[in-house]
Protein backbone atom coordinates (compact mmCIF):
# COMPACT_ATOMS: atom_id res chain seq x y z
CA UNK A 1 0.00 0.00 0.00
CA UNK A 2 2.80 2.38 0.83
CA UNK A 3 4.50 1.75 -2.52
CA UNK A 4 1.22 2.37 -4.36
CA UNK A 5 0.71 5.67 -2.52
CA UNK A 6 4.23 6.78 -3.36
CA UNK A 7 3.64 5.97 -7.04
CA UNK A 8 0.40 7.98 -7.02
CA UNK A 9 2.20 10.99 -5.53
CA UNK A 10 4.95 10.70 -8.13
CA UNK A 11 2.40 10.57 -10.94
CA UNK A 12 0.59 13.63 -9.59
CA UNK A 13 3.74 15.70 -10.11
CA UNK A 14 4.28 14.61 -13.68
CA UNK A 15 1.75 16.85 -15.51
CA UNK A 16 3.18 20.06 -14.08
CA UNK A 17 6.73 18.90 -14.70
CA UNK A 18 5.85 17.91 -18.26
CA UNK A 19 4.20 21.27 -18.90
CA UNK A 20 7.23 23.13 -17.57
CA UNK A 21 9.58 20.96 -19.58
CA UNK A 22 7.48 21.42 -22.73
CA UNK A 23 7.47 25.20 -22.30
CA UNK A 24 11.23 25.26 -21.85
CA UNK A 25 11.68 23.13 -24.97
CA UNK A 26 9.48 25.45 -27.04
CA UNK A 27 11.32 28.58 -25.91
CA UNK A 28 14.68 26.98 -26.67
CA UNK A 29 13.40 25.82 -30.07
CA UNK A 30 12.12 29.30 -31.00
CA UNK A 31 15.28 31.05 -29.75
CA UNK A 32 17.51 28.57 -31.62
CA UNK A 33 15.39 29.14 -34.72
CA UNK A 34 16.16 32.87 -34.53
CA UNK A 35 19.87 32.26 -34.00
CA UNK A 36 20.05 29.73 -36.83
CA UNK A 37 18.05 31.94 -39.24
CA UNK A 38 20.26 34.98 -38.59
CA UNK A 39 23.48 32.99 -38.92
CA UNK A 40 22.45 31.14 -42.10
CA UNK A 41 20.92 34.18 -43.84
CA UNK A 42 24.02 36.26 -43.07
CA UNK A 43 26.36 33.50 -44.25
CA UNK A 44 24.50 32.96 -47.52
CA UNK A 45 24.39 36.72 -48.02
CA UNK A 46 28.17 36.96 -47.63
CA UNK A 47 28.72 34.06 -50.05
CA UNK A 48 26.47 35.74 -52.62
CA UNK A 49 28.58 38.88 -52.40
CA UNK A 50 31.92 37.06 -52.56
CA UNK A 51 31.23 34.48 -55.26
CA UNK A 52 28.38 35.93 -57.29
CA UNK A 53 29.39 39.61 -57.02
CA UNK A 54 26.00 40.67 -55.72
CA UNK A 55 25.80 44.32 -54.64
CA UNK A 56 24.88 45.29 -51.10
CA UNK A 57 21.18 45.72 -51.84
CA UNK A 58 20.81 42.34 -53.56
CA UNK A 59 22.74 40.66 -50.74
CA UNK A 60 20.49 42.32 -48.16
CA UNK A 61 17.37 41.23 -50.07
CA UNK A 62 18.54 37.61 -50.09
CA UNK A 63 19.25 37.74 -46.36
CA UNK A 64 15.86 39.33 -45.66
CA UNK A 65 13.87 36.72 -47.59
CA UNK A 66 15.80 33.84 -46.03
CA UNK A 67 15.41 35.29 -42.53
CA UNK A 68 11.66 35.89 -42.76
CA UNK A 69 11.13 32.64 -44.66
CA UNK A 70 12.89 30.51 -42.06
CA UNK A 71 11.33 32.25 -39.07
CA UNK A 72 7.87 32.38 -40.64
CA UNK A 73 7.89 28.69 -41.53
CA UNK A 74 9.43 27.74 -38.18
CA UNK A 75 6.81 29.60 -36.15
CA UNK A 76 4.05 28.20 -38.37
CA UNK A 77 5.35 24.69 -37.73
CA UNK A 78 5.59 25.26 -33.97
CA UNK A 79 2.13 26.87 -33.80
CA UNK A 80 0.12 24.44 -35.91
CA UNK A 81 2.05 21.17 -35.68
CA UNK A 82 3.40 21.30 -32.13
CA UNK A 83 1.31 23.80 -30.12
CA UNK A 84 -2.05 23.08 -31.79
CA UNK A 85 -2.87 26.82 -31.49
CA UNK A 86 -2.20 26.99 -27.75
CA UNK A 87 -1.97 29.74 -26.59
CA UNK A 88 -4.84 31.10 -28.68
CA UNK A 89 -2.98 34.26 -29.72
CA UNK A 90 0.65 35.27 -30.16
CA UNK A 91 -0.20 38.87 -31.05
CA UNK A 92 -0.81 38.59 -34.79
CA UNK A 93 -4.56 39.38 -34.83
CA UNK A 94 -6.97 40.26 -37.65
CA UNK A 95 -5.33 42.05 -40.58
CA UNK A 96 -7.44 45.24 -40.26
CA UNK A 97 -6.61 45.71 -36.58
CA UNK A 98 -3.01 44.70 -37.24
CA UNK A 99 -2.67 47.30 -39.99
CA UNK A 100 -3.98 50.02 -37.68
CA UNK A 101 -1.51 49.08 -34.97
CA UNK A 102 1.33 48.85 -37.49
CA UNK A 103 0.54 52.43 -38.55
CA UNK A 104 0.49 53.51 -34.90
CA UNK A 105 3.98 52.03 -34.53
CA UNK A 106 5.17 53.97 -37.58
CA UNK A 107 3.55 57.10 -36.17
CA UNK A 108 5.71 56.98 -33.05
CA UNK A 109 8.62 57.97 -35.32
CA UNK A 110 6.78 59.83 -38.09
CA UNK A 111 4.88 62.27 -35.84
CA UNK A 112 8.05 63.77 -34.25
CA UNK A 113 9.58 64.04 -37.76
CA UNK A 114 6.50 65.86 -39.10
CA UNK A 115 6.45 68.22 -36.09
CA UNK A 116 10.18 68.95 -36.48
CA UNK A 117 10.07 69.58 -40.23
CA UNK A 118 6.92 71.71 -39.96
CA UNK A 119 8.47 73.82 -37.18
CA UNK A 120 11.64 74.33 -39.23
CA UNK A 121 9.67 75.43 -42.29
CA UNK A 122 7.54 77.84 -40.24
CA UNK A 123 10.44 79.43 -38.32
CA UNK A 124 13.07 79.14 -41.05
CA UNK A 125 15.63 77.23 -38.98
CA UNK A 126 17.04 75.21 -41.86
CA UNK A 127 16.85 74.87 -45.62
CA UNK A 128 15.04 71.61 -46.28
CA UNK A 129 15.05 69.72 -49.55
CA UNK A 130 12.56 66.92 -50.17
CA UNK A 131 14.23 64.30 -52.36
CA UNK A 132 11.15 62.59 -53.70
CA UNK A 133 12.42 61.52 -57.10
CA UNK A 134 11.38 58.11 -58.38
CA UNK A 135 14.75 56.39 -58.05
CA UNK A 136 15.28 57.49 -54.44
CA UNK A 137 11.74 56.55 -53.46
CA UNK A 138 12.23 53.13 -55.05
CA UNK A 139 15.49 52.65 -53.15
CA UNK A 140 13.87 53.84 -49.93
CA UNK A 141 10.94 51.42 -50.09
CA UNK A 142 13.20 48.50 -51.05
CA UNK A 143 15.42 49.34 -48.08
CA UNK A 144 12.43 49.62 -45.78
CA UNK A 145 11.18 46.26 -47.03
CA UNK A 146 14.57 44.72 -46.29
CA UNK A 147 14.54 46.07 -42.73
CA UNK A 148 10.97 44.84 -42.30
CA UNK A 149 11.75 41.30 -43.50
CA UNK A 150 15.22 40.91 -42.00
CA UNK A 151 14.73 42.52 -38.59
CA UNK A 152 11.36 43.94 -37.60
CA UNK A 153 8.93 41.18 -38.58
CA UNK A 154 10.94 38.03 -37.71
CA UNK A 155 12.34 39.41 -34.44
CA UNK A 156 8.98 40.67 -33.17
CA UNK A 157 7.27 37.44 -34.24
CA UNK A 158 9.88 35.38 -32.39
CA UNK A 159 10.34 37.36 -29.19
CA UNK A 160 7.30 39.56 -28.51
CA UNK A 161 5.06 37.11 -30.34
CA UNK A 162 5.85 33.44 -29.83
CA UNK A 163 8.22 33.44 -26.83
CA UNK A 164 6.42 36.05 -24.72
CA UNK A 165 2.99 34.52 -25.36
CA UNK A 166 4.19 31.11 -24.27
CA UNK A 167 6.06 32.41 -21.25
CA UNK A 168 2.93 34.25 -20.14
CA UNK A 169 0.99 30.98 -19.97
CA UNK A 170 3.26 29.91 -17.11
CA UNK A 171 4.63 33.11 -15.57
CA UNK A 172 3.18 36.46 -14.57
CA UNK A 173 3.21 39.16 -17.23
CA UNK A 174 6.07 41.15 -15.71
CA UNK A 175 8.24 38.05 -15.26
CA UNK A 176 7.50 36.92 -18.82
CA UNK A 177 8.49 40.38 -20.07
CA UNK A 178 11.83 40.27 -18.27
CA UNK A 179 12.58 36.81 -19.67
CA UNK A 180 11.67 38.00 -23.17
CA UNK A 181 13.95 41.04 -23.00
CA UNK A 182 16.84 38.95 -21.64
CA UNK A 183 16.40 36.39 -24.43
CA UNK A 184 16.40 39.29 -26.90
CA UNK A 185 19.71 40.56 -25.45
CA UNK A 186 21.25 37.10 -25.45
CA UNK A 187 20.81 36.62 -29.20
CA UNK A 188 23.59 38.99 -30.42
CA UNK A 189 25.87 37.85 -27.58
CA UNK A 190 25.81 34.30 -28.99
CA UNK A 191 25.35 35.21 -32.66
CA UNK A 192 28.39 37.44 -33.15
CA UNK A 193 31.02 34.92 -31.89
CA UNK A 194 29.25 32.21 -33.91
CA UNK A 195 29.49 34.28 -37.08
CA UNK A 196 33.08 35.41 -36.46
CA UNK A 197 34.80 32.29 -35.16
CA UNK A 198 32.76 29.41 -36.60
CA UNK A 199 31.38 30.76 -39.89
CA UNK A 200 34.36 33.07 -40.50
CA UNK A 201 32.18 36.06 -41.33
CA UNK A 202 33.02 39.74 -41.22
CA UNK A 203 30.80 41.15 -38.49
CA UNK A 204 29.86 44.78 -37.97
CA UNK A 205 27.37 45.63 -35.28
CA UNK A 206 26.71 49.26 -34.33
CA UNK A 207 30.07 50.33 -35.79
CA UNK A 208 32.05 47.60 -34.04
CA UNK A 209 33.12 44.04 -34.81
CA UNK A 210 31.98 42.83 -31.39
CA UNK A 211 29.06 43.27 -29.01
CA UNK A 212 29.83 46.27 -26.78
CA UNK A 213 28.31 47.29 -23.46
CA UNK A 214 26.85 50.46 -25.00
CA UNK A 215 25.16 48.34 -27.69
CA UNK A 216 23.64 46.04 -25.08
CA UNK A 217 22.34 49.03 -23.10
CA UNK A 218 20.70 50.44 -26.22
CA UNK A 219 19.20 47.04 -26.98
CA UNK A 220 17.96 46.78 -23.38
CA UNK A 221 15.97 50.02 -23.63
CA UNK A 222 14.89 49.26 -27.20
CA UNK A 223 13.72 45.74 -26.32
CA UNK A 224 11.97 46.94 -23.16
CA UNK A 225 10.01 49.58 -25.07
CA UNK A 226 9.02 47.06 -27.75
CA UNK A 227 7.89 44.67 -25.03
CA UNK A 228 5.81 47.43 -23.44
CA UNK A 229 4.16 48.16 -26.80
CA UNK A 230 3.34 44.46 -27.08
CA UNK A 231 1.65 44.48 -23.69
CA UNK A 232 -0.41 47.67 -23.93
CA UNK A 233 -1.56 47.09 -27.53
CA UNK A 234 -1.82 43.28 -27.27
CA UNK A 235 -0.25 43.06 -30.72
CA UNK A 236 3.19 42.55 -32.21
CA UNK A 237 2.36 44.87 -35.13
CA UNK A 238 2.78 48.10 -33.18
CA UNK A 239 6.30 46.98 -32.32
CA UNK A 240 6.96 45.88 -35.91
CA UNK A 241 6.07 49.35 -37.22
CA UNK A 242 8.16 51.13 -34.60
CA UNK A 243 11.05 48.66 -34.96
CA UNK A 244 11.23 49.00 -38.75
CA UNK A 245 11.13 52.80 -38.89
CA UNK A 246 13.43 53.24 -35.88
CA UNK A 247 16.13 51.13 -37.55
CA UNK A 248 15.60 52.87 -40.90
CA UNK A 249 15.41 56.40 -39.52
CA UNK A 250 18.77 57.50 -40.99
CA UNK A 251 17.36 57.17 -44.51
CA UNK A 252 14.43 59.48 -43.77
CA UNK A 253 16.14 62.61 -42.50
CA UNK A 254 19.79 63.65 -42.78
CA UNK A 255 22.31 65.83 -44.54
CA UNK A 256 22.89 63.86 -47.78
CA UNK A 257 21.04 63.55 -51.06
CA UNK A 258 20.25 59.92 -50.14
CA UNK A 259 17.84 61.13 -47.44
CA UNK A 260 14.18 61.78 -48.25
CA UNK A 261 14.37 64.90 -46.10
CA UNK A 262 17.74 66.60 -46.66
CA UNK A 263 18.95 69.23 -44.22
CA UNK A 264 21.42 71.99 -45.04
CA UNK A 265 24.55 71.41 -42.91
CA UNK A 266 25.19 75.18 -42.79
CA UNK A 267 21.75 75.80 -41.29
CA UNK A 268 20.79 76.00 -37.63
CA UNK A 269 20.11 72.42 -36.60
CA UNK A 270 20.07 72.94 -32.82
CA UNK A 271 16.39 74.08 -32.63
CA UNK A 272 15.37 71.17 -34.86
CA UNK A 273 17.20 68.69 -32.66
CA UNK A 274 15.55 70.14 -29.56
CA UNK A 275 12.07 70.02 -31.11
CA UNK A 276 12.58 66.46 -32.37
CA UNK A 277 13.92 65.21 -29.03
CA UNK A 278 11.17 66.98 -27.09
CA UNK A 279 8.33 65.74 -29.30
CA UNK A 280 9.78 62.22 -29.22
CA UNK A 281 9.99 62.25 -25.42
CA UNK A 282 6.44 63.63 -25.10
CA UNK A 283 5.11 60.93 -27.42
CA UNK A 284 7.00 58.22 -25.56
CA UNK A 285 5.70 59.63 -22.28
CA UNK A 286 2.14 59.45 -23.56
CA UNK A 287 2.69 55.80 -24.54
CA UNK A 288 4.28 54.91 -21.21
CA UNK A 289 1.60 56.63 -19.14
CA UNK A 290 -1.26 55.67 -21.46
CA UNK A 291 -2.63 53.01 -19.06
CA UNK A 292 -2.79 55.55 -16.24
CA UNK A 293 -4.30 58.23 -18.50
CA UNK A 294 -6.93 55.87 -19.94
CA UNK A 295 -7.40 54.08 -16.60
CA UNK A 296 -6.59 50.83 -18.36
CA UNK A 297 -5.39 48.02 -16.12
CA UNK A 298 -2.37 46.20 -17.55
CA UNK A 299 -2.46 43.34 -15.07
CA UNK A 300 1.26 42.80 -14.55
CA UNK A 301 0.55 39.79 -12.33
CA UNK A 302 -1.80 38.08 -14.77
CA UNK A 303 -1.16 34.80 -16.55
CA UNK A 304 -2.85 34.23 -19.90
CA UNK A 305 -3.99 30.90 -21.29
Amino acid sequence: MQNVAQQDIAHQGEPGQTKKSTLKSKIIAAWTLGLFALAISGYIGQLSEQYWQFNWQNRAMIQAFIMSGMVGFGIWFLRYKIDKNIPISIGLGHWKISLTKFLIGLGLILVPIIITVSSSLIFGWNNITFNLNGELLRSFFIGFGIVFLFEAFPEELLFRGYMYSHLNTKYKRWISSIFTVLLFLLLPVILVPLQKYILGMDVYIAGSNSVTLSYLLIMLFFGSFLQYLRIITKSIWTGIGFHALFVYFDRIMGSTSNNLIQLDTTGNQAPMQIVFATSLLILFGIVIFYPAISKKIIGWNEVEI
